[in-house]
């Protein structure tokens, strides 16, 4: 009975942190900052992110910014950091691609399935330099093959 319990237990601990993940995807609140940041630290960041250091993007993300990160896997995190420049996906599928980073499962049309042990879920990103020499962090994850 103490396995049903913590299982449980568990699986609220992870509904409470998507919940909380799709709260901050869904916020401005790094977007702000991001657009405060120069232009030097941007690159240095997507290069983290493309390198998949993602230990070190969690630790730039909390010398940044004080959004209570440390509860948040590096996973969750690399979902975080793909998705959050993509801002015209509606909630659901903001939702679905969080659960599919953070669960490793896969979005396949209109399943949703657990992930195949030869199938990945990469990140690719890149920087665009913007109007005025901003630069914008650009992200599209690959899931099943179909660039999303």
């Amino acid at each position: 009975m103490g396995g049903k319990i913590d299982i449980q237990i568990k699986h609220r601990e992870k509904v409470l942190r998507l919940r909380r993940l799709d709260r901050l995807v869904q916020s401005d609140e790094f977007t702000y900052i991001w657009d405060e940041v120069s232009s030097a630290e941007k690159l240095k960041v997507t290069r983290l992110i493309q390198e998949g250091q993602y230990e070190d993007f969690k630790h730039w993300l909390l010398d940044h910014f004080n959004l209570g990160f440390k509860s948040y896997s590096v996973r969750a995190l690399r979902g975080f950091a793909s998705m959050n420049h993509i801002p015209y996906y509606s909630r659901k599928t903001r939702v679905e691609l969080i659960e599919a980073l953070t669960e490793r499962r896969v979005i396949d049309g209109n399943s949703n399935r657990p992930l195949n042990q030869d199938e990945t879920l990469p990140s690719a990103c890149r920087c665009e330099e913007g109007p005025s020499g901003s630069v914008n962090l650009k992200a599209t994850l690959k899931i099943s093959g179909d660039s999303i």
